[in-house]
């Protein structure tokens, strides 16, 4: 897809070749492929509608999207900040618990076996192609960053969450400060337009960022990543 207009948003694509995966397939069908790509490639434009056409020109998706500041107005998570001392409620903002599945780490388990299970989770998907909109959760093959970051919450804690970035950014965890980042917090990049989980000892694991699939990052503060660090959610 390609950036052609600027009042709202015209995009021009082609099908993808069968098997063809990567930073530019947008599963059409998935209900966040469209707003996640467009979060995530135009994060700071104001964006209501996407008219999707075809290089013939032949309209394949007419939609009307969120823009940026309208998903929630229930929880602000870059106003819920910690406190040295303080706990993190269970579960942490924007997040409810899916008592249908049995996560690795139950709601009493303590911090260090969370964050092991958040790894653990994480580096099993490690290579799932990424595909804009698709979750693993819904039988799909791949899964593009926030529905990556919200499969591996789900399966290793329980946790339910929004799959579209722009509500991850907006609603989800508890702001912490960069020097306390841990094993296991959800990290936000550019307010939002990826997102990634943190592995300790200046590593993410995440969806894209250039790799095309699941796949480790460094995180150090001279690292690409590291420049575009936006903040760090504690999420138990």
């Amino acid at each position: 897809m390609e950036h052609v207009s600027g009042q709202g948003l015209r995009l021009v694509t082609k099908p993808a070749a069968p098997g063809e995966t990567g930073e530019s397939v947008v599963d059409l069908a998935s209900p966040n492929g469209l707003p996640n790509y467009i979060n995530a490639q135009f994060p700071h434009d104001l964006v209501r509608r996407v008219v999707v056409q075809n290089a013939d020109g032949q309209v394949l998706r007419d939609a009307t999207v969120s823009s940026r500041g309208e998903v929630s107005t229930s929880v602000n998570a870059s106003a819920a900040t910690f406190a040295l001392g303080q706990h993190i409620q269970v579960p942490p903002p924007g997040v409810s618990i899916d008592h249908a599945i049995r996560p690795v780490a139950p709601v009493t388990a303590p911090p260090q076996d969370k964050a092991d299970a958040v790894v653990t989770v994480a580096s099993d998907r490690e290579g799932t192609p990424n595909i804009w909109g698709h979750n693993a959760d819904r039988g799909e093959t791949g899964f593009d960053c926030s529905n990556f970051v919200s499969y591996v919450y789900h399966h290793a804690l329980g946790y339910q969450m929004n799959g579209n970035s722009n509500a991850i950014e907006d609603t989800v965890g508890v702001t912490v400060p960069e020097w306390d980042m841990r094993k296991g917090d959800l990290l936000i990049f550019d307010n939002g337009r990826h997102v990634g989980i943190y592995l300790g000892n200046d590593q993410m694991i995440q969806c894209g960022g250039g790799l095309g699939k699941v796949g480790v990052l460094p995180l150090g503060p001279d690292t690409e990543w590291g420049k575009h660090l936006s903040a760090v959610r504690r999420m138990f």
